[in-house]
């Protein structure tokens, strides 16, 4: 594909297709790379909004990146948005079920709902598909607790 400023033509080689595809996916992932480094930076300055945003925005390219959809139901969670929370983590787990966080992502979103039962499964379930993470234990027993507490 060749462009200049007054025209845009296909180059006639598969070659010089396959150059520009290869440097449209390359730009595409800088892209995403870069997005879901803002949206780190500003998770981690406290802007849950704006790390939203930037999580969202690099998920369009790649919407079963289950770090992306964790990190956003986090900045969800910080924002309030349980439910959402909930949506992105069930996602985060669906897309990759060996990734602990976000078993502990829907967990916490389900006890902030004070849904108590479900998180203290939820957590169950992965405490013992990941026994050597002490934070999924813990949040079991918090769950547990409260779920014992909402019943008397």
């Amino acid at each position: 594909l060749r462009a200049d400023a007054h025209t845009l033509t296909c180059a006639p080689s598969f070659g010089q297709f396959y150059l520009y595809a290869s440097a449209m996916a390359a730009d595409s992932a800088s892209n995403v790379d870069a997005a879901r480094e803002a949206g780190k930076a500003a998770f981690i300055q406290g802007n849950f909004e704006e790390a939203r945003l930037r999580f969202s925005e690099a998920l369009e390219a790649n919407p079963t990146d289950a770090v992306l959809l964790s990190n956003r139901s986090a900045a969800l969670d910080k924002l309030g948005r349980q439910e959402e929370a909930v949506q992105d983590a069930r996602e985060a787990v669906r897309a990759d079920p060996t990734y602990a966080k976000a078993h502990y992502r829907l967990a916490t979103a389900l006890l902030a709902l004070g849904r108590a039962g479900e998180a203290e499964s939820v957590a169950d379930t992965a405490s013992k598909r990941f026994p050597a993470n002490g934070q999924l234990r813990t949040l079991r027993e918090t769950a547990k607790m409260q779920r014992v507490a909402a019943e008397s």
